[in-house]
């Protein structure tokens, strides 16, 4: 018999046999033995529903104690899920700092290959593609950079990549400037006071002898060529490499590496190895000096940059002062130094 059946029949045979037990001293005959019967009866059927409800009571208990259980058991569980879903988080959050700088790390590589195969081969892709990445980091000016062509005080100035829309090769719109960026005069003619460039163009699918030689015409047009000993396109394009890894690595560099590299506006040209004018102004590659536009014209300022200087440290900055000053002066106008 199972205990549910039990449970039921029970209390079905106390209030029976009560009520058999009542219905026998109702035929009972005397005056005691009939009340004890019925007494007794009454006795036995009451015993029938509180076995009932006693059942029905420690049932409400044991529902009560298992729903508390699996509360608890619910709880428990959930605050293992919380726990993983921290842990996992804790972890996820780990691995995007560990892949951020994996990918950072393998961009920095990506730079240096770069500079090599530049340097291996100045191919127009490879220029290109370093002032591309050195813009893209907000590294130099809109306007372009300059370096200093050698033999000459001419400047050659080259603009962002150019992209055709036609479906015609790509070209770097490479110039030719003045110092102070104007458009550059015969060797024979006064200088002109227009801002611009002589057009020295050099296309994707022009090699870098192609494009020195074009350069080379172009001098020769001035009457400002040279000579074979002197002139250096290589060394021109030596000073754009230098340019760039600095614009780049100024952005991309670690502040704790060393040597320490300041952060630096956008870059126009490096007039030496320990100044660089940028759209700002003037600023150091070795320490947190700079000077903005208005200090350069400033006789105060310059005055005191120069105060605490030893004769090369001296020298330099004055040869960038003087180069910064004629590009950041207007076509016309004559320095104050």
């Amino acid at each position: 018999m199972s205990r549910k059946t039990s449970r039921w029949l029970i209390p079905l045979l106390t209030v029976s046999s009560g009520a058999l037990m009542i219905f026998v001293g109702s035929l009972v005959r005397g005056d005691y033995a009939p009340q004890v019967w019925v007494q007794l009866g009454s006795t036995v059927v009451l015993f029938g529903p509180l076995y009932w409800l006693q059942w029905i009571f420690e049932r409400g208990v044991s529902e009560v104690r298992q729903q508390t259980q699996e509360t608890r058991s619910s709880v428990e569980q959930l605050s293992h899920d919380i726990e993983t879903i921290r842990q996992q988080a804790v972890a996820g959050l780990e691995d995007l700092r560990d892949v951020a700088l994996e990918n950072v790390q393998q961009r920095r590589q990506t730079d240096d290959e770069a500079f090599r195969r530049f340097e291996a081969e100045p191919t127009f892709a490879n220029v290109a593609g370093l002032l591309n990445r050195a813009w893209e980091l907000g590294g130099i000016s809109d306007r372009g950079v300059r370096v200093h062509l050698p033999g000459t005080t001419l400047r050659l100035r080259f603009p962002l990549p150019a992209r055709s829309d036609n479906g015609s090769s790509p070209a770097l719109g490479v110039g030719l400037e003045e110092e102070n960026a104007t458009v550059p005069h015969d060797a024979t003619a006064p200088g002109a006071a227009v801002r611009g460039q002589l057009p020295v163009p050099w296309s994707a699918r022009q090699r870098a002898g192609d494009w020195a030689a074009s350069l080379a015409s172009q001098l020769q047009r001035l009457n400002r060529y040279p000579g074979d000993e002197q002139f250096d396109p290589a060394g021109a394009l030596g000073q754009l490499m230098r340019l760039l890894r600095v614009a780049i690595e100024a952005r991309t560099r670690p502040p704790s590496a060393s040597p320490p590299m300041p952060r630096l506006k956008p870059v126009i040209e490096l007039p030496n190895d320990e100044w660089v004018i940028t759209e700002d102004g003037l600023q150091s590659l070795s320490s947190e000096t700079a000077f903005t536009v208005k200090d350069l014209f400033d006789p105060a300022s310059a005055e005191k940059a120069f105060s605490y200087l030893d004769e090369g440290q001296a020298a330099k900055l004055r040869e960038a002062w003087r180069v910064a000053q004629r590009l950041h002066l207007s076509p016309g106008s004559r320095s104050s130094r």
